[in-house]
């Protein structure tokens, strides 16, 4: 095919196109608008996310231990400390033989290591009855669980997609 009187041909256009190019600068940006763009060098988290470990479920955070033989034929009964809720930081610290209530997202507090679900305790007063136990780690997020401190998480030349700039975000 020819243009006219400058007849030099894709690969020749395509060249000389090139020789004028040079490559965009990188630009520092809002994260909220790096969304469809390309990372310039690679990403890494500067913190661990989430930050803190936190309850997935609503219910009691206790010592695996103290409940790990509690059945609906032999409940478990610990006295109740204090409540966790999300956005708070949880203050307390357990001890054997205590609980603290937690609500999802909560996070989950010094000396525990699992959750209980409240379907499967009933409070009395002061204490919670516990009819079953839970392994270390049951209902729990993990502190870095979605990306740890150092990890990285976007590479040069990425796209930065929305859920890529959440992540990068959090």
């Amino acid at each position: 095919m020819t243009c006219g009187r400058y007849d030099i041909g894709f690969e020749k256009a395509l060249s000389m196109t090139l020789e004028h190019l040079a490559p965009l600068q990188p630009v520092d940006m809002p994260v909220q608008d790096v969304s469809g763009l390309v990372a310039a060098q690679d990403c890494r988290a500067a913190v661990d996310c989430p930050s803190a470990a936190s309850s997935l479920k609503d219910g009691y955070a206790v010592i695996s231990a103290d409940v790990a033989d509690a059945s609906r034929d032999h409940p478990v009964r610990l006295k109740k400390f204090g409540v966790s809720s999300a956005g708070n930081d949880a203050d307390a610290v357990v001890i054997p033989g205590r609980t603290v209530q937690v609500m999802t997202g909560a996070v989950i507090p010094a000396g525990t290591e699992t959750v209980v679900p409240e379907e499967f305790t009933r409070e009395e007063n002061l204490h919670v009855v516990f009819y079953r136990g839970a392994m270390p780690g049951k209902n729990i997020l993990s502190r870095g669980s979605d990306v740890a401190k150092g990890d990285s998480v976007a590479a040069r030349g990425d796209i930065l997609t929305p859920a890529l700039t959440g992540l990068l975000a959090a």
